[in-house]
């Protein structure tokens, strides 16, 4: 294993599967799986080169700090999902009010990003202050704050 290359010689009958362990050291990253069969003789049958995404799916349901907190105009919200599950996302003012609704849709497990503009349903800009952005996955919930500036 050398600068991120694993050669791997295998003798495999048909049907049978090979384990390739690895470890990934970020929430995402692309595998390049180059595999070439030879004949009982080592004459080259085929080859194929296909790109594999994998994208790490965290141990538990995670919100975390925006940033850049205080924003403007923009600030960018993190979370994690264990499992696949219907997904809620509100930014709430400083009096519980609704802002906004971000996200309201069924999401697959994983590390997610999602951006607020800093603006409200009406697409106007809300004023500074104190907010909170709630997210729920099927029956938790996690409320984190954040302050915008102008």
């Amino acid at each position: 294993n050398e600068l991120g290359i694993l050669n791997v010689i295998s003798q495999i009958k048909q049907n049978k599967t090979v384990i390739i362990p690895f470890e990934i050291q970020n929430k995402n990253t692309s595998i390049q799986l180059y595999v070439q069969t030879y004949d009982k003789n080592g004459k080259v049958l085929s080859n194929t080169l296909e790109v594999l995404d994998i994208h790490a799916i965290p141990d538990e349901f995670v919100l975390n700090q925006n940033y850049p907190n205080p924003f403007n105009p923009v600030t960018h919200i993190e979370y994690g999902l264990p499992q696949a599950g219907h997904v809620d996302l509100v930014i709430y003012d400083i009096l519980g009010k609704e802002v906004l609704t971000l996200l309201n849709e069924m999401e697959e497990a994983g590390y997610k990003t999602i951006s607020w503009n800093g603006t409200n349903q009406g697409g106007f800009t809300v004023g500074a202050g104190m907010y909170f952005y709630v997210l729920k996955l099927n029956n938790s919930t996690k409320i984190k704050k954040m302050l915008f500036l102008k």
